[in-house]
């Protein structure tokens, strides 16, 4: 079964109707669902999903009741990887070792979930942040993109 990963640029913007990247994230993930592939999400991603949603600029900011709620009625279900403590020491190694620090570690977290769950394709928003994780496999895509 062909399976795929959403960051978290992708999970804000499918769960917000406001967000410049909503229908055609929502539309790649309908379009998957009906090809029968498999979501799976990085645990790292909810979290970071529940803080974006929780800390939005007014008036979108949700309440945590709310954006919790909103994240289990779209991914209750979905498969979660999840990185053991030697994949993080292992990740924050890569990192040092090519010089990457601030936000982009996380964005390492989520590659190093994307290859531990062997996905075919992550989906995100910031190609530029993932393809210097990812070399090979998966694909970096954003959604809509068929091919790289």
């Amino acid at each position: 079964m062909i399976s795929y990963l959403l960051d978290t640029s992708c999970l804000v913007a499918a769960v917000c109707g406001w967000h410049r990247n909503h229908d055609a994230t929502r539309r790649e993930i309908e379009r998957r669902d009906a090809a029968g592939e498999k979501l799976v999400l990085a645990a790292h991603s909810m979290a970071e999903t529940y803080s974006v949603l929780t800390r939005l600029p007014e008036p979108h900011r949700l309440r945590p009741d709310d954006a919790l709620a909103l994240i289990e009625a779209n991914w209750g279900r979905t498969q979660l990887v999840a990185l053991a403590a030697p994949d993080y020491r292992d990740t924050l190694r890569r990192c040092r070792d090519v010089g990457i620090g601030g936000g982009a570690v996380y964005d390492a977290l989520i590659a190093e979930c994307a290859r531990k769950a062997r996905v075919e394709t992550l989906l995100t928003w910031d190609i530029e942040g993932f393809e210097r994780f990812l070399e090979d496999e998966p694909a970096v895509q954003a959604p809509e993109e068929r091919s790289k």
